[in-house]
């Protein structure tokens, strides 16, 4: 409870009498809520979770009688400061995201509004449609959110923006009624008039300052139709010439403003049965930008730009550069050109005339044309993927939101582009440049140091500089992302008095006593306040356990989460899973770096001792998905482990986790006792001792130690199959669950390796350090990974690769290592380090038949250990498995499977660990009864065989059976 605050507390003691909602006033659940994906913080005074429509009517009406400013919230994915301030926040994305009906003649959809885009999208895909207006964030930001923001996306062009479809809405306004907003005939207006509050007022006043002031909307309300700030008087005036009435269009790019969505009913469209796409590289940027008009005389769907800044930093990085095949040379730009129809004839006509136009127009070199759609799907993961690897550039100086969202008219965007690119340049400054060149709308993000304060003078001043420019060519300054706290207070000016003054009377007729998200769209804060990392923040100094000086500093890399919140997605990827499980924004790596950031800024009693903020925390399974899902490669288990060390040097780790993280010691003593250590693991007693002593759920059961371990079966295996020198060598990397619990999965490497031609060479049984660091016990893990950099680096030094079997295990050694016992060795050892299906997909390649496997007509589902997807991904294993004869493999497409090593074993995470395997692993798995299993990570497969009852198998092992070893 928020006990400072007595307004606050006696809100909230109320609203619990009247609603079921979850209520937060504490201090780090307001942290949690106090930014968004823009440049600025505002710790809000509550946050309310509503479980259904009554609790928000509760929370409005208990708002209204403390007179407590209001905020709807879903996603939290805005880059001007919408869904920050201090307000009561409402989050509508965890329970309210419901489709309530699809109307397929219609081709309409009712949805509540807490639902995100890509799912509504995917759950009206049945039926052929799918919501025109496509913003990038479309995988978090929610309907509710991109109505209140009149969001649009790379089709504007072709579908406008909310706007356009939205039919009605369901809404609750500032009086705490609740209201149909639709269209209504004129002769009804006078009807609703007639109403009590709100609502009566809204049809009496609304269409009389639509009437007087006509001429004035007419007149001076900006033309160019690309625009999301201030209402939508022009929509609204055009209503005056028709035969119907509608107030959602006013609704719609208001956010939060003018009133509380509930449900929305929107106007979908046909799915395009047909695309092509064309990539044009140019030389310069004049002629980039020149050439627009004349592209869209050709009819695409979509023009989209990607600049010399974003191809260079995607060349530059390891897990992109491979696949940016499309881009030759070094052009200044490239522009991708889509076509999009119903009849591949007219999407073939269109490339047609494209390449005409390009050959008259004497340009070199010819576009690149792209039919297939998984190679279409690529362009376009690579043009969102410049924005990602922007996003993660290290240091202070950030590619920063203010300026990106102004449109002009397309004939005028080479014009606009260069005064800016002066500004710009003017400063000292660099940006890159990005996106909707059809829409006229290029988003330019300079790169600018926010903690200092010339920094921020250049921020703002670039701001009124781009939105004076706007104007100038008959553009607006907002034109998808909205007013927000970054450019509602250049309304007054840009709009002029007499429209300014009306966006003020609409305000005052739907929100008499203003406390719908104040400080948007009217009343603005000055840009300069409220930022998250002003010239007055600063961090606590710490002496970190870690090697931190790729990026800057421990606080630094909490920094690098901008609040995208890409890890709020839900069905898709592995970020973040406990997320993904319990949609709790605690447990959202944005929610964990908020935290951290509390904590290192002093913000949060305690610091790094926090209890709130270990709580965050404890859920974290150190799955590694944020490093590679994360837009800004934000790592939160290393962040969590320098955490835990941390608060370790001043209190005394739990016990069970300083018996989870020496699991290594305690696996050889239970081998050594097997079996008698496996019957004492069944035994009630000292089941029940563990449970007491090491936290662990009495449903789990421990993976049988086995006495023959891999080094004792390896050995009495060379006794009868000798060494032999062989032209290609490896070093098996034997760690702890490969020796110990499943050596089986071991020797069946070595045969197969063996029969590819490898000789192979083993390790003595060791750990990586990886259990360890799981418990945020890192000098132990130091002392761990130093043991194995010296038994590996002879190897590395003979240019021997290593190969791991258990991902976790390898991977911590290649990702881990260089920061955890930094030094040249450590990172020689990383770089020969590789997975087992990393290897044998590199002799695949050099000789399909190394492998001389039989065929077998074999389904397998596969489901990829977290480390290995987000460090590696799949695809050498599928290569592997693609090569048996008559095989097919397809992945559970799932995320975590929820065991995570000895997460899943604690009481306390049992129900979650179930909770995440249960949201796509366990149903695929369910789905394929027939299928082979093939799961690398341990606890992958014990996670499984507990939930399942099925057997899953190594990679090694499938082989072994393929090759009939």
């Amino acid at each position: 409870m928020n006990t400072s605050n007595p307004a606050i507390q006696a809100f909230a003691v109320e609203l619990q009498k009247h609603s079921v909602a979850e209520i937060k006033t504490d201090l780090a659940s307001r942290i949690l809520y106090s930014t968004d994906a823009s440049i600025y913080k505002i710790t809000p005074l509550a946050v309310v979770i509503p479980k259904n429509y009554e609790d928000v009517f509760a929370t409005i009406e208990t708002c209204i009688k403390h007179g407590l400013p209001i905020l709807p919230r879903g996603g939290g994915s805005s880059l001007a400061g919408q869904t920050v301030g201090e307000a009561v926040v409402i989050d509508f994305s965890k329970y309210l995201d419901k489709i309530i009906r699809v109307d397929e003649e219609e081709r309409r959809v009712v949805v509540q509004v807490g639902r995100s885009l890509d799912r509504l999208n995917a759950a009206v895909k049945p039926y052929g449609l799918m919501l025109g207006p496509d913003p990038a964030s479309g995988s978090r930001a929610v309907v509710g959110g991109a109505i209140g923001n009149n969001s649009t996306g790379s089709h504007s062009i072709v579908y406008g923006r909310l706007v356009d479809h939205v039919h009605a809405v369901r809404a609750v306004l500032a009086d705490g009624r609740e209201a149909r907003l639709g269209p209504v005939s004129w002769q009804r207006t006078a009807q609703l008039a007639q109403a009590a509050g709100i609502e009566g007022a809204l049809y009496e006043e609304i269409p009389t300052l639509l009437r007087r002031n006509a001429t004035i909307i007419d007149e001076k309300f900006p033309k160019y139709w690309r625009r999301s700030g201030g209402y939508n008087l022009d929509y609204m005036r055009r209503q005056l010439d028709g035969d119907d009435f509608n107030l959602a269009p006013l609704l719609t790019g208001s956010e939060g403003t003018l009133g509380v969505f509930l449900e929305a009913e929107i106007n979908l469209v046909p799915i395009p049965k047909h695309k092509a796409l064309a990539v044009l590289a140019f030389d310069s940027w004049d002629e980039t930008f020149r050439s627009v008009p004349g592209l869209l005389a050709l009819n695409p769907s979509a023009v989209e730009l990607m600049d010399e800044f974003l191809i260079r930093l995607t060349r530059e990085s390891a897990a992109w550069r491979k696949r940016l095949t499309f881009v030759q040379g070094d052009p200044k730009a490239v522009l991708f050109v889509e076509f999009a129809g119903d009849e591949p004839g007219y999407v073939a006509d269109r490339m047609q005339a494209l390449a005409r136009h390009w050959r008259r127009a004497g340009r070199t070199p010819e576009p690149v044309i792209i039919t297939e759609p998984a190679t279409q799907a690529n362009v376009w993961e690579v043009r969102k993927a410049g924005l990602n690897i922007l996003s993660s550039m290290r240091g202070d100086a950030k590619p920063v939101p203010g300026i990106e969202d102004v449109a002009v008219p397309p004939e005028n965007l080479a014009d606009y582009m260069t005064e800016l690119r002066a500004a710009i340049a003017h400063r000292g400054l660099v940006a890159a440049m990005y996106a909707h060149a059809s829409a006229g709308c290029i988003h330019t993000r300079p790169i600018i140091n926010l903690k200092k304060e010339e920094g921020v003078a250049a921020l703002i001043d670039l701001i009124r500089t781009a939105a004076a420019l706007a104007k100038k060519y008959g553009g607006v300054p907002a034109s998808e992302h909205g007013d927000g706290l970054a450019r509602s207070h250049l309304n007054p000016d840009f709009f002029g008095p007499e429209i300014y003054g009306l966006f003020q009377d609409v305000k005052r007729v739907f929100d008499p006593k203003g406390l719908l998200n104040p400080h948007k769209v009217v009343d603005p804060l000055p840009p300069e306040q409220n930022l998250r990392y002003g010239p007055d923040y600063h961090t606590i100094e710490i002496a970190p356990v870690w090697d931190w000086s790729t990026d800057g500093s421990y606080a630094q890399a909490v920094e690098m989460c901008n609040g995208s919140g890409v890890c709020r997605k839900l069905d898709v990827g592995t970020m973040c899973p406990p997320f993904q499980a319990t949609r709790d924004e605690q447990f959202s790596t944005r929610g964990r770096a908020n935290l951290l950031r509390a904590a290192l800024s002093g913000e949060l009693p305690g610091g790094l001792d926090n209890p709130d903020l270990h709580e965050a925390l404890d859920l974290c399974l150190g799955c590694k998905a944020c490093k590679s899902e994360c837009p800004s490669s934000v790592d939160m288990t290393k962040l969590k482990t320098e955490a835990l060390a941390q608060h370790y040097q001043n209190h005394r780790p739990p016990i069970h986790k300083l018996i989870f993280g020496h699991i290594h010691e305690l696996s050889r003593w239970g081998s050594t006792l097997a079996p008698f250590s496996n019957w004492m693991l069944n035994f009630a007693p000292s089941r029940w001792l563990m449970q007491k002593a090491l936290h662990i759920h009495p449903d789990r059961q421990f993976p049988p130690f086995q006495r023959r371990t891999f080094s004792r079966r390896y050995r009495d295996y060379r006794r009868q199959h000798p060494q032999q020198a062989r032209a290609k060598r490896v070093l098996l990397f034997i760690d702890t669950f490969t020796e110990y619990n499943d050596p089986d999965v071991g020797m069946a490497a070595v045969r197969v390796l063996e029969a590819a031609g490898v000789q192979v060479d083993v390790t003595s049984a060791m750990t990586s350090g990886r259990p360890a660091l799981s418990q945020g016990l890192v000098p132990y893990a130091q002392k761990a990974a130093r043991r194995v950099v010296d038994a590996l680096r002879p190897y590395v030094r003979e240019g021997i690769p290593i190969i791991g079997l258990e991902p976790s295990s390898l991977l911590t050694i290649r990702d881990d290592y260089p920061d955890l016992i930094p030094g040249e060795e450590a990172r020689r050892v990383a770089a020969g380090a590789l997975l087992f299906d990393e290897y044998l997909t590199q002799l695949l390649e050099e000789n399909p038949q190394a492998l001389p496997l039989q065929r077998a007509e074999t389904h397998f589902l596969v489901h990829g250990h977290c480390h290995q997807k987000s460090l590696v991904g799949e695809e050498p294993l599928f290569k592997v498995l693609d090569a048996i004869p008559g095989a097919d493999a397809e992945s559970t497409e799932a995320g975590c499977c929820g065991m995570a090593g000895a997460f899943g074993y604690d009481v306390d995470h049992y129900e979650i660990s179930k909770a995440i395997a249960q949201d796509r692993l366990i149903p695929s798995i369910e789905d394929h009864p027939d299928a082979v299993i093939v799961a690398n990570g341990t606890s992958c497969r014990h996670q499984i065989i507990e939930l399942t009852g099925r057997t899953p198998v190594h990679l090694a092992v499938a082989l072994a059976e393929a090759l009939h070893l």
